[in-house]
Order: C-alpha cells, then structure tokens, then sequence
C-alpha cells in the first residue's frame, strides 16, 4: 500500500531525472563536432539511459492505475482494501443551472456532487486508524456523497454525517444502504450554527473543505466547540493556498496542527499528474 501511494509521485521525478540526464549527455558528448574522442562511450550510455527512461515511464504508467470507474451516475471506488459503489446527481449541469443567487450567497455550490480525491486519500487513512475510530462517536464534516463515512462506519465507527446541503446528506444515506454498512447518523447542518453538545465529538474530519477564506474562522471555531478536549481532527487537503491561512489561525488560537502523511492520488477524471494531498492532524496542546 505505501509502494502504492508513493510510487505516483516518486516513478515521474525519477523519469523526470532521466530525461535530464539524456539531454545533457547530447548536449556535451553526442553532439557532433564536440568531444569526438567520448563520443562512442558517451552513444552507448545514450542509448542504455534511453531504455532506462522508456522502462521507467511505463512504470509510471502501469503504477497510475485508477482508484475509481465511472459510467453516467455510478462509480466504483477502490479504497481501504475494498470496492465501494455511490450514485451521485447524473447530471451536474442541472444542479448548478438549479442556483438560484441565493444558493451562491449562502455557499450552497454542489460541490457536494463529486468525489474529490482527498476524500479517497482520506478514506485510506481511516482504515489505518481503525483502532482509534472504532465504537467512538465521529463527525464527517461536509460528508458530500457519503464516502469517508461509509468507510468509517464500517470500520465500526460510531459517524455522524453532516452537511450543509440536505440533497448530499440524501445521497449519503443512499449511498450507505448501496453499500450494506450501518447507517451514519445524518445531520444537515451549517458548522456557523452547530446542533451538537459541546465537546462530543472524539474524532472529527473532512475532505476538501478549506477551500474559500470566508471558511477559516468558522471551521476553527466549530472545531473548537465540536471535539473533545482530549479528540483529535483531521483535515485532507489538496496543498490549496487557503488552507496556511486556516493553520496560521488555528495555531494562533493555541492548536497543534502536523501534517501526518503526503501522499498523491489519481484524480477521477484525466490530468497530467496525480493530485498531491496532505491529511492534517489538529488537537489541542
């Protein structure tokens, strides 16, 4: 599994290296008219480096194998050792053509819609940490699709699945029955107004949900009222620039924030590189 995470990021830069090397090797010892007398030397490493370069990229390419398969509103994840199913909207389209103004003044973008891959990275990591969640009461904030609380629930997690919009926290049930795991406890909640008792929560996490710098006070202080004094949180975030300004400001407030694993993770739809996540850990000092 470590292989799995690291050869994403690892396999190109060694490609990336090789390439390099074969440049400058033309460059100083191919070329013609300079430095004949290495030039039958310098050809045959040009050529063995060629090989290596063309070894490794398809490397790469059998390393990048997707964690999901999509077809119209269905996908099938791999994550945690097992194959998760979810439906989501089968068209993204309508809902955002649905917004009304006030749904994007009250931050009601559907986001929700999607399976972003901090949620995969996410899920992972629960699976390690199943002696921590097991039989303790969770909070999967912004849950979206249901995903990392599907997993935690499995692992035998005690999860409440909160979101702000009430169509996500729908899927999420949906999603749950599809998968045959105990049913979270569902909320449809702002995190500006908690419905919760103070301090209940032992572990609290979220995918992908520091993304707008109008969300970096009331993240931390609903983190601040929801978890246990002794609970911990964790944030997986895809390296955006707000997330500093949320660490700055939950560390000002007298927090320990660590990042406790980088890792890249193939995105659901084709790009050039795997998108690089970092799963935060946040408790009180």
């Amino acid at each position: 599994m470590k292989h799995d995470r690291y050869a994403a990021g690892f396999t190109p830069f060694c490609c990336l290296l090789s390439k390099i090397f074969l440049h400058k090797l033309y460059i100083f010892a191919i070329r013609p008219g300079f430095r004949r007398p290495l030039s039958a030397t310098c050809r045959a490493l040009y050529s063995l480096g060629q090989i290596v370069y063309f070894l490794q990229m398809a490397f790469s390419e059998l390393n990048r194998r997707p964690h999901a398969s999509i077809d119209g509103n269905s996908m099938e994840i791999s994550c945690s050792g097992k194959k998760w199913h979810l439906k989501r909207p089968a068209s993204l389209d309508e809902l955002w053509d649905a917004m009304s103004p006030d749904d994007f003044m009250d931050e009601r973008i559907p986001y929700w819609a999607e399976l972003w891959p901090a949620s995969i990275a996410l899920g992972e990591w629960l699976s390690q940490k199943r002696q921590e969640i097991e039989q303790n009461l969770c909070l999967d904030l912004g849950c979206g699709l249901g995903f990392s609380a599907i997993i935690a629930s499995w692992l035998g997690a005690k999860v409440v699945a909160a979101d702000l919009d009430w169509r996500a926290v729908a899927y999420c049930r949906n999603n749950a029955t599809l998968n045959h795991v105990d049913m979270p406890m569902l909320a449809c909640m702002d995190w500006r107004k908690p419905p919760f008792a103070k301090h209940c929560f032992q572990k609290i996490w979220g995918a992908d949900i520091v993304y707008e710098k109008r969300f970096v006070q009331p993240l931390s202080d609903f983190i601040n009222f929801a978890l246990a004094q002794n609970g911990v949180a964790w944030l997986a975030d895809p390296d955006r620039n707000i997330f500093p300004m949320f660490r700055e400001r939950v560390q000002a407030a007298g927090w320990h924030v660590a990042p406790i694993l980088k890792t890249a993770i193939e995105a659901l739809y084709p790009q050039a590189l795997p998108t690089g996540i970092t799963i935060w850990e946040i408790c009180r000092m």
